[in-house]
């Protein structure tokens, strides 16, 4: 006679372990603390640009802890981000800004411009006032372009206006530049503001001189290279600054993390 064997619990067992499992999502959700903006007490700030290569580093590999790291050691106020993924894919479908913004510690703002998940981004130690996003043209490419207008307290009297871009990448395209920055100029906010971004433009291009030819100021005075990282041959990202605004001290980044260096630096008010 066959011996007796105990009945198991396997449905059970199956069931509990894919509830838990179902949780984790939960428990991550519950455990994540939303960054909180911290209080100004007026200038000097200290703003970054970055092209994140959509989290790559320049052998292709995705690193977004590199990238972290770069930001961290410059230890910015507010950084304004380009190439930034929500969840494509090709990234593994990582939220690359609420990934940021956890591992800095700093709230954001972003805006889609192509699709929903790809786009730009603020973070910001200081409290965020406002941002909107208008588009730039022409409206037929591909890779749609656009400025986020974000308004930080920096506890003075007036906010500062941050205006983070991303202009069109094809090089011999300055034609289309120049139209982005005609309509950005047209939109430029009163008060205060500093204008960052890859504009994918060189600084003789038409494109930059227009910049400089409404009164805005380069922090760096087009000194260095900043792309492509591990090979530099050209500038194509830039710090702008109104008028009544100077920089009193200003650097590029000089850790290859992304396929772009970012560019830091320390503004004042004019006396």
């Amino acid at each position: 006679k066959a011996a007796a064997t105990e009945p198991t619990n396997q449905p059970m067992v199956v069931f509990v372990l894919a509830a838990l499992l179902m949780l984790l999502p939960v428990g991550s959700y519950i455990t994540r603390q939303t960054p909180e903006a911290v209080a100004a007490a007026g200038y000097p700030v200290k703003v970054m640009t970055y092209n994140l290569h959509n989290g790559f580093n320049p052998q292709g590999d995705l690193d977004m802890e590199a990238l972290a790291q770069v930001i961290e050691a410059e230890n910015p106020d507010i950084v304004a981000l380009q190439e930034v993924s929500r969840g494509w894919v090709v990234n593994g479908s990582l939220d690359m800004v609420d990934w940021l913004g956890q591992r800095l510690d700093m709230p954001y703002v972003y805006a889609p411009t192509t699709d929903p998940m790809w786009g730009m981004a603020v973070l910001s130690r200081y409290p965020i006032e406002s941002s909107e996003y208008f588009v730039l043209p022409p409206d037929d490419l591909l890779l749609k372009r656009g400025v986020l207008w974000t308004a930080v307290d920096v506890g003075t009297d007036q906010p500062l206006n941050i205006l983070a871009t991303h202009y069109h990448h094809i090089e011999e395209d300055s034609g289309i530049r120049v139209l982005q920055s005609a309509e950005l100029l047209a939109n430029l906010p009163s008060g205060p503001l500093v204008l960052m971004g890859d504009l994918n433009a060189r600084p003789n291009d038409p494109e930059m001189v227009m910049l400089q030819e409404a009164g805005l100021s380069e922090v760096l005075n087009f000194e260095g290279e900043t792309y492509p990282a591990n090979e530099l041959d050209r500038r194509i990202d830039y710090i702008w600054l109104s008028e009544g605004l100077t920089a009193v001290d200003a650097h590029i980044s000089p850790i290859p993390a992304s396929d772009h260096l970012g560019i830091v630096a320390i503004i004042e008010q004019k006396k």
